[in-house]
């Protein structure tokens, strides 16, 4: 990290960069202390208003005079170091795939051969080079995984190794030897973990999309099917107008669908296109449809 003056920064503001390029900037006042409302302060207290850097909670700036009468008041007082250092902590976390380099990597193996010095032997260069270890590890980063436990990081590597370098794959089992610590960072002690199932035909078509198998990313459609709400249909674009109409096998009857999207206005209709599915006006439907892959009740319109 490090650190130096910026002329062309008005007073009191300071900015992170990551490899050169601003990623978070922010207002302090380093003769002042912040003064945050938790949301049950009484009253408001004299200061310069502005912003907590890393939440974005209103704040107020107090002469350090002030901390006791604030605190008494219900605010939460913190000083200028630990504001920066709070909003420098999700910085690091949020671009920690960019920190992460063949240095640091190579830091990290340093330390794992002190503890288990066959190990890290036999991870690199043996089983993989450094470069693939690293984009391992900057693909756990990605997906917000700690590299914490890299004793067992190392260990799936050395065992996969020998398969495949391909670091997807390799990542992939990674993710697979890191099950438990997983859900216990995503669900703590709870003693449930919600989950979403896919459909096997869509679950091929994101594989095949984040390796890049297909060379081309999920089609507008069946992206819209995805990120809609199970059960309901995706709303139509302002301006849009219902233009044809299909065949419901649930209602027993034509209802509305709109033209140039995976929506239906019949979320419960599943039925896959059938001659008398095609019966609309001005347009045709595909025999593949992308509720046939989510399960939404969604079809795809080919004009």
């Amino acid at each position: 990290m490090h650190i130096r003056d910026n002329l062309e920064l008005p007073a009191n503001h300071y900015r992170l960069l990551v490899h050169g390029v601003p990623v978070a900037t922010a207002e302090i006042h380093p003769e002042r202390e912040l003064a945050l409302d938790p949301g049950g302060a009484l009253g408001q207290i004299d200061g310069i208003k502005g912003k907590d850097p890393a939440f974005g909670l209103d704040a107020v700036w107090i002469q350090p005079h002030q901390r006791a009468q604030a605190e008494s008041m219900g605010y939460t007082v913190v000083d200028p170091a630990t504001v920066v250092a709070t909003h420098l902590s999700p910085v690091v976390r949020e671009h920690a795939p960019d920190l992460l380099g063949h240095e640091e990597v190579q830091q990290l193996l340093a330390t794992l051969g002190k503890t288990a010095p066959k190990l890290a032997e036999d991870l690199t260069p043996k089983a993989l080079p450094l470069s693939v270890v690293a984009r391992v590890l900057q693909n756990l980063l990605i997906e917000r995984i700690p590299v914490r436990q890299l004793r067992k990081i190392a260990e799936a590597l050395v065992e996969h190794g020998a398969h495949s370098q391909d670091p997807a794959v390799l990542t992939a089992a990674v993710r697979n030897a890191l099950g438990r610590f997983i859900v216990q960072e995503i669900a703590g002690a709870a003693p449930e973990l919600p989950v979403f199932t896919l459909a096997a035909p869509l679950e091929r078509v994101l594989q095949d999309s984040a390796q890049g198998a297909s060379g081309a990313a999920l089609e507008p459609g069946l992206s819209r099917a995805v990120a809609a709400e199970p059960g309901r249909p995706t709303a139509p674009a302002a301006g849009r107008r219902a233009a044809s109409r299909r065949w419901c096998w649930f209602r027993r009857r034509y209802v509305p669908h709109w033209r140039g999207w995976s929506a239906t206005a019949c979320p419960r209709c599943r039925c896959w296109p059938t001659p008398r599915c095609r019966k609309t006006s001005g347009s045709s439907w595909s025999a593949r449809s992308a509720d046939a892959m989510t399960g939404t009740g969604s079809g795809k319109e080919q004009s």
